[in-house]
C-alpha cells in the first residue's frame, strides 16, 4: 500500500547511506558512491526532498558496496551530527521516542518525512507500523527498503539518549481489497534509561538478601539478627540501585540535550545555506531573453549575483537575482526596483552603472549592472589592516565625487560603508572606487514603501544619529557614513559608537582629525553642508595625491566588460 506522496522522500535517508559508506570505504569510496548514483551536491541539505527513484538507486548501490555490514551499522548515521537537520523539526514538542514514531507516520505534518510507514499501534515503549511499498517495487527493492527503515527505527531512541530500539518484522497476507503481495509490519521496542539498572538492582537485592541470610545461618545468629542483616543488605542494594538509576537518567538526559543542541546548530547551518542559495531559473535559461548566465560570483541575504553574457554584443555583465523565497514579497521587490531607480543616473566613474532591470516570468526580480573586478574596501581593510593616509585620502575624494553625483540626482544612499564600496580594477595598474548597493537609498522623486515611518535603516556604526533614530535624513547622513568609513580605513578597526575618536586615530595628522571630526559630527548642522565641501576638504589634505584615471566610456557602450 502506498502512501500519498510516496514518489518522494527526504534526503536524510540517502545521506545516512552516504555517511555510512564514507565511514566504511573512505572518502574515495564515498565519492565513487555519489558519482555512481549521480546526486552531485544534493547531500548538503538533508531536509530537502528527493525522488523515490533516487533513494532506491542509492539503496541498490549501498547494498552493492557494503552489503549487510552496512545495514547493520547504518543506525548511528541517521543521527550523525551532519544529518540532524530533519530531526530538529521532529524533536519539537517530543518528550519520548513514541512522539517521533508518531510523526514518522504518513500524516506526520507538512514535511511528509514519513510517508514510508503507516502507524498501527503504539504504547509507552512499543510502536508498530506497516511499511508502505509501491506495487511496482521488486522483491529486492522491498528487502533493501525494509533493512534501511529498520535501521532508521532503531535510531530514534538515540535522540533521547537511550539505547537503540530492537526492531523486528513479520509479513502478513494482504486483504481481499488489496490482494497483491504481502504487507511488511515492523515493530520497534525500546527501553527506558533505568530499565536495565532496575533489573540488575532487583537481582542484586534478592541475591544480597539470600546471601546474608545464608551467612547468618552459618554463624548461628538468632532470628532478629538474621532479619536485620538481611534487611540491611537489601537496603544497601536498593540505595545503590537508586543512585545508579539517577545517574543513568542524568546521562541519558545529557546525551539527549547534546543531540538537541547539535540538531539546532545543524538547522542554523542549513538556514544559512538556504539564505545564500538561489537557483538558476531553469524555465528561463536566458534571462529576460537577453542575458545568458555563466556562474555565481556572490551571494547575499536577499539574492545572488551572477556573471552573464549579453547576447546582443557579447559583453559580460553582472545580474542580481532576488532570492526565490522573496520573489513574492512586495517590499523585497521594491528594494531591488529602488536600487535600479537610484542607479539610473547620468554615468559617473565612481558609481556602479545600472544597465537593465525588470521581472522574470517566474516573478523573480533582476538587476543588471556593469561587471566589476576586484574587492570591496572592507575586504582590503580586513586583509591589510589600517591603510595609509595617502590611500585613504584618495578613496575619500572618490567617494565624495560619487556622493556629489547621486545627491545631485536627488538620491541619498543611506548605507555608505566599506562593504558597499568596491575597488574596481579596470586595468592592471589602475584602481577605482565604485559606490554600490543602493537597496535602501532614498529617492526624492519617487514614492517609496520600503520602510515604515520611524524604522531604522542602514548599518549601525555607519548610520548617522538621526538615521539611527528613524528621523528623516538628507545628504549629510551620507557624509557621516563617509567619515566613519574613513576612520575605519585609517584605524583598521570597525567604527566606534562613542562620541570620542578611537585611540588608534590619535596617531593620524591633525588635519585628518579635523576633517573626520567635521564629517562625523553628531549634529547634522555641524557637518559639511554638502559632498562638494567634503571633497574640497579631503583634496586639500597635504597627503592627497591626485590620481589620473584613464578616460573610459560607460559599460553600456563598451563591446565587452570583463
Amino acid at each position: 500500500m502506498a502512501a500519498p506522496g510516496a514518489e518522494s522522500t527526504a534526503t536524510y535517508r540517502s545521506k545516512a547511506l552516504y555517511l555510512c559508506v564514507r565511514s566504511l570505504r573512505g572518502r574515495e569510496g564515498a565519492n565513487r558512491y555519489i558519482k555512481t548514483i549521480g546526486v552531485g551536491r544534493i547531500f548538503e541539505d538533508e531536509t530537502k526532498s528527493i525522488s523515490r527513484e533516487l533513494w532506491l538507486r542509492a539503496l541498490l548501490e549501498f547494498d552493492a558496496i557494503v552489503g549487510d555490514e552496512g545495514f547493520r551499522r547504518l543506525t548511528r548515521y541517521f543521527v550523525h551530527p551532519k544529518n540532524l537537520g530533519v530531526w530538529s523539526v521532529l524533536l519539537r514538542g517530543a518528550t519520548q521516542p513514541g512522539d517521533i514514531y508518531a510523526k514518522l507516520d504518513e500524516s506526520g505534518g507538512d514535511q511528509d518525512y514519513g510517508w514510508t510507514w503507516r502507524s498501527r499501534q503504539q504504547s509507552n515503549y512499543e510502536w508498530t507500523g506497516e511499511v508502505c511499498f509501491l506495487e511496482s517495487d521488486s522483491s529486492d527493492d522491498r528487502r533493501r527498503i525494509r533493512k534501511a527503515l529498520s535501521a532508521e527505527l532503531r535510531s530514534v531512541p538515540l535522540l533521547f539518549g537511550l539505547a537503540p530500539a530492537r526492531v523486528t518484522y513479520h509479513t502478513e497476507e494482504k486483504t481481499d481489497e488489496v490482494p497483491h503481495g504481502e504487507e511488511v509490519v515492523q515493530r520497534a521496542v525500546w527501553q527506558s534509561a533505568t530499565k536495565k539498572t532496575m533489573q540488575a538492582g532487583t537481582v542484586a537485592t534478592v541475591f544480597a538478601g539470600a546471601t546474608a541470610a545464608a551467612i547468618v545461618s552459618i554463624l548461628g545468629w538468632d532470628g532478629w539478627t538474621r532479619l536485620i542483616v538481611g534487611a540491611t543488605s537489601c537496603a544497601v542494594c536498593m540505595i545503590i540501585t537508586y543512585i545508579l538509576s539517577r545517574d543513568a537518567n542524568y546521562r541519558a538526559g545529557y546525551r539527549a540535550q547534546h543531540l538537541r543542541i547539535l540538531a539546532l546548530e545543524r538547522e542554523a547551518v542549513l538556514q544559512k545555506l538556504r539564505v545564500k542559495e538561489i537557483s538558476r531559473p531553469h524555465e528561463e535559461p536566458v534571462i529576460a531573453g537577453k542575458y545568458r548566465l555563466s556562474h555565481q560570483i556572490g551571494v547575499g541575504a536577499s539574492g545572488a549575483v551572477w556573471k552573464a553574457k549579453r547576447l546582443t554584443d557579447g559583453a559580460y555583465v553582472a545580474i542580481k537575482l532576488l532570492r526565490t523565497a522573496l520573489a513574492q514579497d512586495p517590499r523585497a521587490t521594491d528594494r531591488l526596483r529602488r536600487e535600479a531607480q537610484a542607479l539610473g543616473l547620468s554615468w559617473h566613474p565612481h558609481v556602479v552603472e545600472v544597465l537593465d532591470d525588470g521581472l522574470l516570468s517566474s516573478g523573480v526580480a533582476f538587476l543588471v549592472t556593469e561587471l566589476l573586478h576586484g574587492q570591496t574596501l572592507a575586504q582590503r581593510i580586513a586583509k591589510q589592516g589600517a591603510l595609509s593616509e595617502t590611500e585613504c585620502a584618495t578613496w575619500g575624494v572618490q567617494i565624495a565625487d560619487a556622493l556629489m553625483a547621486i545627491h545631485g540626482a536627488g538620491v541619498v544612499h543611506r548605507d555608505v560603508k566599506p562593504g558597499n564600496l568596491f575597488i574596481d580594477r579596470p586595468a592592471p595598474d589602475v584602481e577605482s572606487l565604485k559606490l554600490i548597493d543602493f537597496g535602501v537609498a532614498a529617492v526624492s522623486w519617487a514614492e517609496t514603501r520600503l520602510t515604515r515611518d520611524g524604522a531604522r535603516i542602514g548599518t549601525p556604526g555607519y548610520a548617522a544619529p538621526e538615521q539611527e533614530n528613524g528621523e528623516e535624513v538628507d545628504p549629510r547622513a551620507d557624509l557621516y557614513a563617509l567619515g566613519q568609513t574613513l576612520q575605519e580605513a585609517l584605524s583598521g578597526l570597525p567604527p566606534t559608537l562613542a562620541d570620542e575618536q578611537a585611540p588608534s586615530l590619535r596617531r593620524t595628522s591633525s588635519e585628518w582629525r579635523k576633517v573626520l571630526s567635521r564629517l562625523t559630527a553628531r549634529n547634522p548642522k555641524a557637518r559639511y553642508n554638502n559632498a562638494r565641501e567634503a571633497r574640497e576638504a579631503l583634496s586639500a589634505l597635504s597627503c592627497f595625491q591626485p590620481v589620473t584615471l584613464p578616460i573610459t566610456e560607460p559599460a553600456s557602450q563598451r563591446p565587452e566588460s570583463r
